[in-house]
């Protein structure tokens, strides 16, 4: 049994490496990546990881607790909308801090109207000398905006993560105040090898940072909501900023910064508390009776619905759009796309919407067609 379940383990391997665009993706990463380069990088990591406050890296400590959002251009500027507007509705009132890259990628009269909100405030990152001049359009523009932020508690929303609920009480509960970082499972899981052998390149952070491989099974990381003290976790935010103004090297790595914050407070020796539910999948059940997810629901330590991450397909207003969901312990099968992730799995797994996910679908909804009446204006001043 075990050797049929090695078999199956590595043809599995061979249909990611060359049969999905990301397992290519990875053989003409491994055409550069070398003993050469991973020594020279592994030696940046040590001189990073050797200096408590590196004046190339600084953070922020700040004061008080507040959300940060990074969003610029109409998509990102309509569906951060949504999301600030869903989270005052639900009652929430901590400041927010809208961080955007430069003065190109979000114009005045967009800045005016988010500012107009009461307790939000807008932020040129362009502006922190220590990101002037560098390429802030991209994952790598999330560690930059928590690092800089006037915060001391940072919890960080993605401008496509739909809040189901006022997350304020997140700050108060056991998992958080034990460690001072939340941190949620993504859908995938580390493939276990070696750093230049094994079918997924992500194994190569661990030996970059000094810390143990990946085990069988361990999920990776999902950054669309983190929750974190910069106060007992500066090292560890100073090691992801190095990460992200080195995002060629790193986020080539994780696609994106996703893995970067654990794996960072691992080499740091920082706690971080794990959400121990993995994520379910939001989406609708087909005319051919396949269940097709746009997003994943993620929860509280408590195991209930909290967010509503649009990682698959954009908020969409549709009658009927979403009319499912399958829970986190359903099987799923990732189907890869060149231009999408589409998430199927068996029909008789998926569930009639709960009455949380519904309600924040329609109160989603209404606020998008009141963003749609009440703000074409604004969408007009955005660069083409």
């Amino acid at each position: 049994m075990n050797k049929l379940k090695q078999i199956w383990s590595h043809l599995n391997d061979l249909k990611y490496r060359y049969l999905t665009p990301r397992g290519r993706r990875d053989n003409l990463w491994r055409k550069t990546f070398n003993k050469a380069k991973l020594a020279e990088l592994q030696a940046k990591v040590h001189s990073v990881l050797s200096v408590d406050d590196h004046p190339e890296y600084p953070v922020n400590v700040g004061e008080g607790r507040g959300i940060v959002i990074c969003g610029g251009g109409v998509p990102l500027f309509s569906t951060g909308l949504v999301v600030v507007k869903l989270l005052r509705q639900h009652g929430c009132n901590l400041p927010i801090e809208w961080c955007y890259a430069d003065s190109g990628e979000l114009p005045q009269d967009a800045i005016n109207s988010l500012e107009a909100i009461d307790g939000v405030r807008c932020v040129n990152l362009d502006e922190v000398p220590a990101y002037k001049g560098i390429n802030k359009r991209g994952f790598q523009i999330k560690p930059m905006a928590i690092c800089a932020s006037s915060f001391q508690e940072v919890l960080f929303i993605d401008s496509d993560d739909l809040p189901i609920r006022d997350p304020s009480y997140l700050f108060e509960t056991p998992e958080y105040q034990k460690t001072g970082a939340l941190i949620w499972k993504d859908f995938w899981q580390f493939k276990v090898g070696d750093c230049f052998t094994a079918p997924d390149k992500k194994v190569c952070l661990h030996r970059l940072l000094g810390i143990e491989a990946p085990e069988i099974g361990e999920f990776e990381f999902e950054s669309g909501q983190l929750l974190i003290n910069k106060a007992k976790h500066k090292k560890g935010m100073q090691m992801c900023l190095y990460m992200s103004l080195q995002s060629k090297d790193y986020h080539e790595l994780s696609y994106g910064d996703k893995d970067c914050y654990a794996l960072s407070f691992r080499a740091t020796g920082e706690d971080y508390s794990l959400i121990e539910k993995s994520p379910g999948i939001v989406g609708k059940v087909s005319g051919n009776d396949e269940f097709e997810g746009y997003g994943m629901i993620q929860h509280d330590p408590a195991g209930r619905q909290t967010w509503i991450h649009m990682t698959i397909q954009a908020f969409d207003t549709k009658e009927g759009e979403w009319n499912a969901w399958v829970d986190s312990g359903a099987w799923v099968y990732i189907k890869h796309d060149p231009l999408c992730i589409g998430v199927r799995d068996q029909p008789n797994k998926a569930q009639a919407l709960t009455d949380e996910i519904r309600r924040t679908q329609i109160i989603a909804t209404d606020i998008w067609n009141e963003i749609l009446n009440d703000y074409n204006a604004v969408f007009k001043t955005f660069n083409p």
